[in-house]
C-alpha cells in the first residue's frame, strides 16, 4: 500500500522594515498574536531613523532573495525634515521600481492608531499634537509602548475603514501637508496573502 504524502504549504515571508521601536513593537506584537497560517512577517528596524536607512536595508534584504514580500514603514514628518523631498520622491520611485512597498504616514505613525477612533484631523502641527489627540482615546499611550496591537486589535476593521476614507479625502487634494496614513495597504497586502 503506498505511503500517504502531506502537501507542504509553501511560505510567504513578509519583511516590514520599519523607523523606530514604536512600529518594531506593534507588528512584533502583531507577529505574535495573530500567527497567520502560510505566512511569516519579520519586522526589522532600519539601523538609522532616516529614510535613506530604511530604504537601504530594504534593498540590501531584497538582493537576499529570502523575502517575498518587502514593506517600508515610516514617519513623514521627520523624514520631510532631513530629506529633501525630490530625494525622498526619488527613493520611493526607485522601491517601487523594485517592487518594495511603502506604508508611509504623516504625519507620524500614531495616526494608525488613533484611526482605530476617529478620522484624524487634516493637518497636526507636528507629531506632539497628533499624541495629545491620540491620549483622549487612550489616554496610557507612550513611544515605544508594549501591547498596543492587542489593546487595538478589536478595532483592527474600524481601523481599515477609517484610513480609506483618509485616503479618499485627500484623493484629489494637492497639499503634501494633510496628514495621512496608508498603513491600510500593508494590512490589505496581508489579507490578500492569506486567500
Amino acid at each position: 500500500m503506498p505511503r500517504k504524502t502531506r502537501k507542504i504549504q509553501s511560505n510567504t515571508t513578509v519583511l516590514i522594515v520599519v523607523e523606530g521601536t514604536t512600529e518594531l513593537n506593534y507588528f512584533s506584537e502583531m507577529k505574535a498574536v495573530e500567527r497567520i497560517p502560510g505566512i511569516t512577517v519579520i519586522p526589522k528596524q532600519a539601523k538609522y531613523s532616516s529614510v535613506t536607512s530604511i530604504f537601504k536595508t530594504a534593498f540590501e534584504e531584497q538582493k537576499t532573495k529570502v523575502y517575498d514580500v518587502i514593506w517600508c514603514v515610516f514617519d513623514c514628518d521627520t523624514i520631510s525634515k532631513t530629506t529633501p523631498y525630490a530625494k525622498l520622491e526619488k527613493l520611493k520611485r526607485q522601491a517601487e521600481h523594485n517592487n518594495i512597498h511603502i506604508a508611509d504616514s504623516l504625519p507620524a505613525f500614531e495616526i494608525w492608531f488613533l484611526l482605530h477612533y476617529v478620522i484624524p484631523k487634516k493637518y497636526y502641527t507636528d507629531q506632539e499634537s497628533l499624541i495629545k489627540e491620540l491620549q483622549i482615546h487612550l489616554p496610557e499611550y507612550k513611544k515605544s509602548m508594549h501591547s498596543l496591537y492587542s489593546k487595538l486589535k478589536t478595532l483592527h476593521k474600524t481601523a481599515l475603514e477609517h484610513s480609506r476614507k483618509l485616503e479618499e479625502r485627500n484623493k484629489n487634494d494637492e497639499d503634501k501637508s494633510a496628514s495621512f496614513c496608508n498603513v491600510h495597504k500593508l494590512f490589505e497586502e496581508i489579507e490578500k496573502l492569506k486567500k
